[in-house]
């Protein structure tokens, strides 16, 4: 393995076995190589042995980083395969300009990548008044409702994923918790859905039975939105379960 690398043995003594920068460029153009990096990383004690000093620290911090590099890509799943070896599932939408196929690895790359970043954390330690077992009930209730509007399966995953968030980022009193929920669907629909037939505020005033007022709607509606910054385009389970 040390004969591939640097072109040279080891049996013919350290001089003879000093990289030239070309060895370090080619150790650069495999960073893409988690594999190929982990064999590096347990090489390193030969490196620091066999190489002049500046050149075997500049090698293992080349290693180091690009094993990092290689590891967290690994772990959001971007790991190049061969094209001929994977099914091609938007050939079917090659001609739709509105599928974007063209930008379809790039979208999920980015999804892949902002996953951890968006997601919310486990709340119910901070919440007061609210339970996983209201959470639950809550969101049977939604669910319900979902299929009796007959809303888009991004709807409801974006509807879980605001009432979780703002709940992250926001303590809310168990009369309200209802509240949180109409109004995150409000918003989901707003951003996913595309018909006419959607449902609107005085849709929710009437399935929460006129717990709620419009008015109490659209301030709750306002404040989960500053509290998401606005932010609504993120990667919800449902984006990745559509492809995987």
């Amino acid at each position: 393995m040390l004969f591939s690398l640097f072109g040279k043995s080891l049996e013919g003594g350290g001089e003879e076995a000093m990289a030239s920068r070309r060895d370090l460029v080619f150790l650069q153009q495999q960073r893409g190589s988690l594999n190929y990096f982990k064999k590096i990383a347990g090489l390193k004690r030969l490196i620091h042995w066999c190489l002049p000093k500046s050149f075997g620290a500049q090698i293992q911090d080349e290693a180091q980083t690009a094993t990092a590099t290689a590891a967290n890509e690994a772990t959001c799943g971007i790991v190049d395969e061969p094209k001929d070896l994977v099914h091609d599932i938007d050939a079917l939408s090659a001609e739709d300009q509105l599928a974007v196929v063209d930008y379809v690895e790039d979208i999920y790359k980015f999804y892949k990548y902002a996953e951890n970043s968006s997601q919310p954390h486990d709340y119910m330690g901070s919440q007061v008044e609210i339970t996983a077992k209201k959470r639950e009930i809550l969101a049977a209730w939604l669910i319900e409702e979902h299929l009796k509007f007959k809303l888009r399966p991004e709807t409801l995953y974006l509807t879980f994923y605001i009432i979780d968030l703002y709940l992250s980022r926001e303590t809310v009193l168990r009369k309200e918790l209802q509240l949180v929920g109409i109004s995150a669907m409000l918003i989901a629909c707003k951003y996913e859905e595309m018909i006419v037939e959607a449902p609107e505020v005085k849709d929710f005033i009437c399935i929460s039975d006129w717990a709620y007022s419009k008015e109490q709607i659209l301030t709750m509606e306002k404040r989960i939105l500053d509290k998401l910054e606005w932010n609504l385009t993120v990667p919800t389970p449902y984006a990745f379960l559509v492809r995987f």
